[in-house]
């Protein structure tokens, strides 16, 4: 948005949870629910508002504020927007709600959400406001000319985290003596390491490095969490942008963006999954070049950059002042 010449402030509320969890004891609190390290936060919310006198306040998630301190900036009339990019209701996961989101539903004047399903949910539920702003990339040209030229790797790869559901995937795919290399932290502990059709990297991928893998791989898993099913995610338009193949649950919206089995294949079963991944991983270079190009060309022409979501942020915004 500062790109976009909005007159932007940000407010970390997350750093003051970091500072505060350095201490064990601190971590034990946290846990059982003490509420000091958010007064604190609340209160250093207030003095960012008052100095920089803000028309609107878009909350990311708002794990960290609670329900008083807004209420106390919506009194001085400032709009309040919530950007979820899990779930407003369902947490898969510690880091992907709390109490304070579950209090704070109610109070926004705006509600922000990638999916469709999660849209009509929001408004069954909370009677609100709510807009779509889906997720895009960030790969911008530079770098793409960084990796445009690659040597591809005829393999399953999949990037992330794991757990217990993921890695049932994986574990169909070798099975199946399908080749498939995972990145992410911890793999080790779901995954056999002995077996041949399998290669862990316990590492998590991160920028130049994280572009060059979704590209240069055959086929790019793209398994959702519980809380994207029916909806899409991040990975949804990352790798397109990069030019990768995407082969992802048919419990999505992918083909509101891009189109199935032209710019990305779907599975519907772990037997469908290891099907799709045979008939890519055998398909001449020729065929999955094309494929390749043609869901880089959808990602530009239709602008799903992060850039043309500020835009679309920007219009929304202005709807509702």
């Amino acid at each position: 948005m500062e790109k976009l010449d909005v007159d932007v402030s940000i407010f970390n509320s997350r750093k003051y949870v970091d500072k505060y969890r350095e201490r064990f004891f601190n971590k034990v609190k946290l846990k059982f629910g003490h509420q000091t390290i958010y007064n604190t936060i609340g209160t250093e919310l207030l003095k960012k508002v008052k100095s920089y006198n803000p028309t609107v306040i878009i909350v990311f998630k708002g794990m960290e504020l609670k329900l008083s301190t807004l209420i106390e900036i919506k009194n001085k009339g400032v709009f309040l927007i919530n950007y979820n990019a899990d779930h407003p209701f369902s947490f898969c996961s510690p880091g992907s709600g709390n109490k304070n989101v579950l209090a704070n539903n109610s109070i926004y004047d705006l509600h922000l959400t990638y999916g469709v399903s999660i849209l009509e949910e929001i408004k069954k539920k909370l009677g609100a406001n709510c807009e779509i702003l889906p997720f895009g990339y960030e790969l911008n040209l530079n770098q793409f000319n960084q990796i445009e030229n690659f040597n591809e790797i005829n393999r399953v790869c999949f990037i992330g985290y794991p757990d217990k559901r993921r890695a049932s995937k994986i574990k169909h795919l070798i099975t199946n003596k399908i080749p498939v290399t995972v990145f992410g932290g911890n793999w080790s502990f779901f995954l056999p390491n002995n077996n041949n059709n399998l290669i862990i990297n316990n590492k998590p991928l991160y920028g130049l490095e994280y572009w060059k893998r979704l590209r240069e791989y055959r086929v790019q898993l793209n398994i959702f969490r519980p809380h994207n099913i029916g909806t899409h995610n991040m990975r949804s338009f990352e790798i397109p942008a990069a030019g990768g193949i995407m082969l992802s649950t048919n419990d999505s919206d992918h083909d509101l963006y891009f189109k199935k089995d032209f710019d990305f294949f779907e599975y519907s079963s772990n037997k469908d999954l290891a099907q799709m991944c045979k008939m890519l991983i055998n398909m001449s270079v020729s065929d999955t070049n094309s494929i390749r190009m043609r869901a880089r060309k959808k990602s530009l022409d239709n602008n799903y950059s992060y850039l043309s979501r500020a835009k679309l942020l920007e219009e929304i915004i202005h709807k509702y002042l």
